[in-house]
């Protein structure tokens, strides 16, 4: 299994009877890197359940890491079955373009991201903060504690204002508490796309969700995700996904 993280350029951070972790420098990696030890699991007769997220962790020891992300896999795990990959809608948002179609390879998306995300967080905010009933609020009340994964709080807050047409980086900026040219640089760091592109991105993914899953028109999908002319939702969709929203519809 080592062989194979260090194939896709991953490090192993963690190795008990439970869990193994690994850390990688891209999402795409990691997945790729999942479906291939799914893959030399399943040649030796093995079962393997593997939970993937992307986000920000703290460094122990030159070895170790912590912190919410680290949480949240082992939580996805959890959730999973056997020889089953699942990943966090917000790590799926990053991977356009990768040319993985998911039920090829026993890929899943778990739909209670959010939900699973409150579990590890509800109670560390509460040490920081008054009990707040809104998950929003809780959520970026965690953040501010500096307890929370920025890539986590970003994501929070683009899906809290799909709907919103006039939502920029500078909102954006606001809701996570630092400059926008801070948060230019990291989100860059960490996703490799800027955070507009990144919104988009978030955006389109929703839309895609919308039409598939809700059964919506192509302009209810596009007018509910902030997109206000059809012709550039329909060229951002088919940039994103390589085909026009009408071939999912």
């Amino acid at each position: 299994m080592e062989g194979i993280v260090h194939t896709y350029l991953g490090n192993i951070a963690q190795h008990d009877d439970d869990y193994i972790v690994a850390t990688f420098n891209g999402p795409s990696k990691a997945v790729h890197c999942a479906i291939s030890i799914k893959s030399a699991a399943l040649s030796h007769g093995l079962t393997t359940s593997q939970g993937l997220h992307i986000g920000e962790v703290s460094l122990l020891d030159d070895r170790y890491i912590a912190g919410m992300t680290l949480a949240v896999t082992k939580k996805i795990i959890e959730h999973t079955k056997g020889n089953q990959i699942l990943i966090t809608s917000t790590l799926n948002n990053l991977l356009s373009g990768t040319g993985l179609e998911f039920d090829d390879y026993g890929l899943l998306t778990i739909s209670s991201t959010r939900q699973l995300e409150i579990l590890n967080l509800r109670e560390e905010a509460r040490e920081h903060t008054d009990a707040v009933e809104d998950e929003s609020s809780l959520y970026f009340a965690e953040y501010k504690s500096k307890s929370a994964s920025l890539l986590e709080a970003v994501m929070l807050s683009i899906e809290s204002r799909l709907t919103d047409d006039t939502y920029n980086i500078q909102q954006l900026s606001q809701d996570v508490g630092i400059s926008s040219r801070q948060l230019q640089r990291r989100i860059k760091a960490i996703t490799n796309k800027s955070p507009n592109q990144l919104i988009r991105s978030v955006r389109l993914h929703k839309a895609k969700e919308i039409i598939l899953q809700e059964k919506k028109s192509i302009k209810e999908a596009a007018y509910s995700t902030g997109f206000t002319s059809l012709s550039y939702f329909s060229s951002c969709f088919k940039k994103e996904f390589g085909a026009p929203p009408s071939s999912f519809a």
